[in-house]
């Protein structure tokens, strides 16, 4: 994978083109998004989607899939719808899916997905920010949508190998890469979660590579 070393330290990988380059941390996107945090939680997935907006465009979604010591890998794409969505209608479409504490979980995966596929036409989505009553919800097209073995997953990413780590890092890892065997220009992520497979889905995505940053210090994560 051919990695561009752009200004202002800020990594690129070719696919959508970034307007704006930018040193600062995920810990600028979210100041609970730091050295430590978990980047599948929803403060991590806020920076990601604030870094996209920032870097590539106002009309892209974003989420970590890779780290590698200090660095995050964020993958940015085109959505095609973005609004919010209150937690009572996501949970018609996944019983598990019912407030913020379930934001970034399975249910709430799937049930943005299908929430994406019969209201808005499109083949996937992903919640990008989390409020009380509401989600922020990024509905997109794919250009691949595909059941993958937990055993084929397990080949990009060790930590893919069972429904139990469907919702960890290591998935949306193992998704990634996957895609990008299949065409170097797609990033994937997971959507569905079943007991043999995952249902991935591909799309083009650019790729920035950026510092978690430190946890500020005296800074109450719980506040």
């Amino acid at each position: 994978m051919r990695v561009t070393l752009i200004s202002f330290g800020l990594l690129l990988v070719p696919g959508i083109p970034a307007r704006a380059q930018t040193a600062l941390t995920m810990g600028h996107y979210h100041p609970r998004c730091h050295e430590g945090a978990d980047l599948r939680g929803d403060d991590c997935v806020a920076a990601a989607h604030r870094l996209c907006e920032d870097t590539s465009s106002k009309i892209s979604f974003g989420f970590a899939y890779q780290r590698d010591g200090r660095s995050v890998y964020v993958a940015c794409a085109q959505r095609g719808w973005y609004g919010a969505v209150a937690w009572g209608r996501l949970q018609q479409f996944h019983p598990g899916c019912r407030s913020a504490a379930d934001g970034q979980s399975p249910a709430c995966v799937a049930a943005v997905r299908r929430y994406c596929t019969d209201e808005m036409s499109m083949s996937g989505g992903l919640i990008q920010e989390v409020g009380v009553g509401t989600a922020a919800v990024a509905c997109f097209k794919a250009a691949r949508y595909t059941d993958v073995e937990y055993q084929e997953l397990a080949q990009f990413s060790r930590e893919c190998f069972s429904p139990n780590a469907a919702g960890g890092l290591g998935c949306v890892t193992a998704a990634a890469r996957w895609c990008r065997a299949g065409n170097p220009s797609e990033l994937g992520l997971p959507q569905e979660v079943g007991p043999r497979s995952i249902a991935v889905a591909c799309l083009p995505a650019s790729v920035h590579v950026v510092d978690l940053g430190d946890r500020p210090q005296n800074f109450d994560d719980n506040r």
